[in-house]
């Protein structure tokens, strides 16, 4: 992390509420029903220590299955603040991917995300909503509304620390409503 006047980085991990709760548990149940579905298979086909070889492949297949596709229930979440610009990253492993990126000066509004600032991201023109807070509980809950590059408006909503506010301020005075913080 670059600990530069003009830089602010943020990361977190998605909490296990609400869809990711439900991906998980259906995860675990398509685990379950895949693993003995093969295994029955293997019995059913199979006679003696030939099912008992295909029950133990079956297995490690449904281990592989599993080290794939677990990372899918709890993506990880970054955004940059640097040279005026915002980026906004999302990650299922290790590497993480850009999802959006904005000039801040470009940006409509910056927001707590309370009852009070929060209209814009109920509107029913909004084309794109990127939830990229850890929990939906979060106390330092911001938003940011903009145009894409198709003209099409998108908010992105994100756990706002108080040196990430302080630079969305410097570089867009107009936009910003700032609160106190918990990071």
């Amino acid at each position: 992390m670059d600990s530069g006047t003009h830089y602010a980085e943020y990361a977190t991990t998605q909490k296990p509420e609400g869809k990711y709760s439900t991906r998980r548990i259906l995860f675990i149940i398509g685990y379950v029903v895949v693993l003995v579905g093969m295994i029955t298979l293997a019995s059913l086909v199979f006679q003696g220590g030939t099912a008992f070889l295909f029950g133990f492949i079956f297995l490690v297949l449904e281990i592989a299955l599993v080290f794939f596709t677990w990372r899918f229930t709890k993506p990880d979440y970054k955004y940059v603040i640097e040279v005026g610009d915002i980026k906004f990253y999302t990650s299922y492993g290790k590497k993480f991917k850009l999802v959006t990126e904005k000039k801040i000066k470009d940006i409509d509004v910056i927001a707590p995300y309370t009852d009070e600032y929060n209209a814009p991201t109920k509107a029913s023109d909004v084309s794109a909503l990127y939830d990229f807070r850890g929990t939906v509980k979060t106390p330092d809950a911001y938003f940011v509304l903009f145009k894409d590059k198709n003209e099409k408006k998108t908010v992105v909503l994100f756990e706002a620390t108080e040196k990430a506010v302080a630079l969305l301020y410097y570089y867009n005075k107009e936009t910003v409503k700032a609160e106190g913080f918990r990071h």
